[in-house]
């Protein structure tokens, strides 16, 4: 009778919740046996349903989740943020006993609520609810101490007044507190018992775990740990003078403040790290802690105190980037003292760094001779424990322990970008590159390079089981996570180890930096697992950036291309150039002289104007200006000096675009930059099928060129040697980017410099053959397999080198389209003089410059014309558009083996108003064209050459 009874609950649990999604939310992800779902979303509503206004949290889990007998509802938290939510986090009781294993959060705004997700218990259990307990709390407590056996606990170190004391700003007790709990914290509301929890805060040895003794049987049903060491650090090298906050005391000044940051260092002078007697340090006996301080404002201690007071610095801006990027103060947004301890010894003192609830400790590096575990990204991982402490809270086991040095590993390459300059190279992604200990190392760009799964349950992916190693791998299953923070900030290409074939393309760091911070601290709990974070990030997408963003699309095809959940299937608005807010690329700097450099760019569509960044790289600020256009000159500048320049802009949708890859350039030596510089004013022009005519400014002097040109696409170029300042180019292919660049043969007799206007060699950058830098005082020059030393730098007699290139050109010969009338037309080109008469091509259509200024003579697709009024017109297989008629966004769909296509919308007077080359993928695929701005009539698509289609807007 029983087990039938349990059947129908079962069923009518079902039906209610089937009931619920239909008529009042959509079920993201469901929930386990007895579980309410752990994701909804009102605003995905189906059948037409509104958003469900909302009252109060009691109201609102009582309104859409069965109750369980005794049911309350605790608020822990409310959080109102910059966007007009509100997010109630919730913990259930029973019988006024706290769930340690539940979490609902409520996500409301307007009187409404969008969303909700967490883990609560609905279904009654077989067998009623344990009210109070057989064990006493003493009884419970040596269950307790006979697993952890510690000689001595944080309570015990002042007897007899030891319970209920206060230590670093917390209340320690021998006390354990009444919870429900499941062994091994499953989520299963048949599983629920009366457990005792208690915090075992260990004096020595030095630990902190939190133990869960079953109230009737003393059975341990789980432990916490909560010291969050950390397994992933960088090289702690050499930061060199830095700024920083410190307090004069007397006499003195010392590493501690108390202003719009609460921070303290302190030095154990090589204590064993334990708990004193007091309560008050981390260390026994008292006189062996220290606060670091110094007789004057420079703590250039020297040695390894270097590197200890580094983790003071990095505090700092962690604290800084917190309170700066994402208006955090300190770890509990409460602004609390954070006190760190360095210099320790003993079992946690040595080779570790770790989070401890309130306060930090950073060890010296014992086993392989390193530095102190004090580099900038650990201090940021490990203050970012403290983040997650106070928010998400994720259980340190298993899937939720793994996103927990998730998270701090992404926070952690966040402080290094924006304390350096906000500069994402290779060094963002990369953890302990240069530390001894290769157990440390992580890459973010390539977790499998350090034994780190890149997808969810592949290649190296180890055991989340309660009680196997490292806490059911919360280091190593973090890369998964890890790997979705750099393919959402820089995008990629691949496929992973389930053989899902992705193509993302990136929104920038602190995009995925915004995204990340909104779903720890508004969407995660306590057992959040992968499913449940991949729904978080896209909560915090859609809050952000909106349901239809090219943001969300990202993040969602992000998390499918590391093997958790489908990819996007919505309509993203991921078109229109400037609005789609990536980062301006292409930024490059040539025409190098001893004072001057020339820096140049991709355009974004839709972008006119860019703010322009400059500085030495020595130096610590930029100088900014706005610029118009693709390219800057700078003059000026120091000779023989390494600058550093950077681009943003301002997106059309009101944000700001991340900055571009930080370049670099070392303006040329004095004593002979101006006899030997690059060729400048190369442009083309005379554009036709299969021609083109490549001018430039000529030299004083020279004669002869060497004039070299290739396919974009080609690795290596044509060369040849030209007498004046201009080439006709023939036999080329139609409709074909090339590229093109100019050098000349300098003479060095009367002592010029042979690394005179050469660049300096920047690491990272794509080299070509032929190209030359300075390197450490000596001149190199790129062959096709390694770098060709030439010689020492310096002045020199009767030798002779090359100048550097030019920039490179590139320019398209035109479409072939069987003897139109653009054959022997040019492609217009910017900058060029033109007189009255000239025609030029101009997105397909001819224009002929007149008194009055430039008018259409006609349109360069006859041939296109041709074959679309024939038989042609609308016969093109796995080609169409729709809707048809179409009035805003027409949907064209085609098959293709590129992975670029052509797509063009030409009006019946034959007027292209709309030509864009667009990404496509192998087989099946569909673009989305918004045509609202056309006049209502009769239009030709085509594809390429060949597909035609006729539609017709209204």
């Amino acid at each position: 009778m029983k087990k039938k009874l349990n059947i129908l609950i079962a069923f009518a649990m079902v039906l209610m919740l089937s009931s619920y999604g239909q008529e009042k939310y959509n079920i993201v992800q469901k929930g386990g046996d007895g579980m309410a779902p752990r994701a909804i979303d009102f605003d995905a509503a189906q059948n037409g349903a509104k958003k469900s206004s909302f009252s109060s949290p009691e109201i609102f889990m009582s309104e859409h989740f069965d109750k369980v007998p005794g049911q309350g509802v605790i608020i822990s938290e409310v959080v109102k943020d910059e966007l007009g939510f509100t997010h109630y986090r919730l913990q259930q009781s029973i019988n006024g006993i706290p769930v340690e294993s539940s979490m609902y959060l409520i996500h409301v705004k307007n009187g409404q609520v969008t969303s909700a997700n967490g883990e609560w218990f609905t279904a009654t259990p077989a067998k009623s609810f344990a009210k109070s307990s057989t064990l006493s709390s003493a009884q419970a407590l040596q269950k307790a101490k006979d697993v952890i056996k510690a000689k001595q606990y944080v309570w015990e170190a002042r007897a007899p007044r030891a319970n209920n004391k206060t230590f670093r700003g917390e209340k320690v007790s021998s006390e354990g507190e009444l919870v429900y709990i499941t062994k091994n914290n499953a989520m299963n509301a048949n599983a629920l018992r009366l457990a005792y929890k208690f915090d075992m805060y260990s004096v020595e040895p030095f630990g902190r775990k939190e133990v869960f003794v079953d109230a009737s049987n003393g059975e341990i049903l789980f432990i916490e740990e909560k010291i969050h060491h950390v397994d992933g650090t960088t090289d702690t090298g050499y930061y060199g003078p830095q700024n920083i906050t410190v307090t004069q005391n007397g006499g003195r000044y010392e590493m501690r403040q108390s202003g719009d940051r609460k921070l303290a260092l302190y030095d154990m002078q090589g204590a064993q790290l334990q708990v004193n007697a007091t309560g008050t340090a981390i260390l026994e006996p008292t006189n062996t802690r220290s606060i670091y301080s110094s007789q004057t404002k420079d703590f250039r201690i020297g040695g390894e105190q270097n590197h200890r007071t580094a983790a003071y610095w990095g505090a700092e801006k962690t604290w800084d980037m917190f309170k700066n990027e994402f208006n955090r103060s300190s770890y509990d947004n409460r602004g609390s003292n954070i006190n760190i301890y360095v210099n320790g010894a003993g079992r946690y003192g040595d080779d570790n760094a770790f989070w401890s609830g309130t306060w930090m400790y950073y060890g010296n590096t014992r086993q392989l001779q390193g530095t102190p575990v004090t580099a900038l990204d650990v201090v940021g991982h490990e203050m970012v424990h403290g983040v997650t402490q106070e928010s998400g809270a994720m259980v340190y086991q298993g899937e939720s322990g793994a996103l927990n040095e998730s998270y701090s590993d992404m926070f952690g390459s966040l402080v290094e970008y924006y304390t350096f300059n906000k500069v994402v190279d290779a060094k963002v992604w990369k953890l302990a590159d240069k530390h001894p200990d290769p157990r440390l190392k992580r890459d973010l760009s390539n977790p499998k390079q350090h034994n780190q799964p890149d997808t969810y349950r592949g290649t190296n992916w180890v055991s989340t089981a309660q009680g196997s190693a490292d806490n059911g791998g919360v280091h190593t299953n973090s890369g998964v996570m890890n790997h979705w923070f750099y393919i959402v900030s820089q995008g990629a290409k691949g496929s992973n180890d389930n053989g899902t074939a992705y193509d993302v393309e990136g929104i920038g760091i602190e995009k995925a930096g915004k995204i990340a911070y909104r779903s720890l601290t508004n969407y995660l709990t306590r057992s959040s697992k992968y499913a449940d974070a991949r729904n978080a990030v896209i909560n915090a997408a859609k809050d952000l950036y909106g349901a239809n963003s090219c943001e969300i699309k990202v993040v969602t095809n992000a998390m499918n291309a590391v093997g958790v959940g489908a990819k996007f299937t919505g309509n993203a608005n991921c078109d229109g150039g400037g609005g789609d807010c990536s980062a301006v690329s292409g930024v490059a700097a040539s025409n190098i002289t001893k004072n001057g450099a020339t820096i140049n760019w991709n355009a974004v569509t839709g972008i006119s104007t860019y703010t322009f960044e400059y500085k030495k790289a020595a130096d610590a600020s930029y100088t900014t200006s706005s610029v118009t256009g693709t390219s800057k000159t700078l003059d000026g500048l120091t000779v023989d000096t390494a600058y550093e320049v950077r681009l943003k802009y301002a997106c059309t949708n009101g944000e700001t675009a991340p900055y571009s890859t930080v370049i670099r350039f070392t303006t040329a030596t004095d004593g002979g930059g101006g006899d030997c510089n690059a060729v400048t004013g190369v442009n083309s022009s005379n554009i036709t099928i299969n021609s083109a005519t490549v001018s430039w400014t000529g030299i004083s002097g020279v004669s002869n060129y060497t004039f070299e040109y290739k396919k974009a696409a080609d690795a290596s170029y044509t060369t040849s040697t030209v007498s004046g300042a201009t080439t006709n180019l023939t036999g080329l292919a139609a409709n074909t980017k090339y590229e093109a660049r100019v050098k000349y043969t300098c003479s060095t007799d009367g002592g010029t410099d042979p690394c005179a206007g050469v660049p300096a060699y920047q690491a990272g950058n794509p080299y070509q053959v032929g190209d030359k830098v300075t390197y450490q005082g000596y001149l190199y020059e790129k062959t096709a397999t390694s770098w060709k030393n030439l010689g020492q730098c310096g002045t020199t007699g009767g030798n002779q080198i090359d100048a550097p290139y030019s920039a490179v050109i590139s320019f398209t010969t035109l479409e072939d389209t069987n003897g139109n009338n653009c054959d022997t037309i040019p492609e217009y080109q910017p900058g060029n003089t033109y007189s009255i008469g000239d025609k030029v091509k101009y997105f397909g259509t001819i224009y002929e410059l007149t008194a009055r200024g430039w008018i259409v003579i006609g349109s360069c697709d006859s041939a296109f014309f041709a074959s679309a009024f024939g038989s042609n017109l609308n016969n093109a297989t796995g080609f169409n558009v729709y809707p048809n008629p179409a009035s805003k966004d027409l949907n064209i769909s085609f098959k293709s083996l590129d992975n670029v296509s052509q797509i063009r919308i030409v009006n019946i007077l034959g007027k292209v108003v709309y030509n864009k080359e667009v990404k496509s993928t192998l087989g099946n695929n569909t673009i989305k064209v918004d045509v609202s701005g056309l006049n209502p009539g009769i239009y030709f698509v085509k594809r390429g050459n060949q597909d035609v289609k006729k539609v017709i807007i209204k």
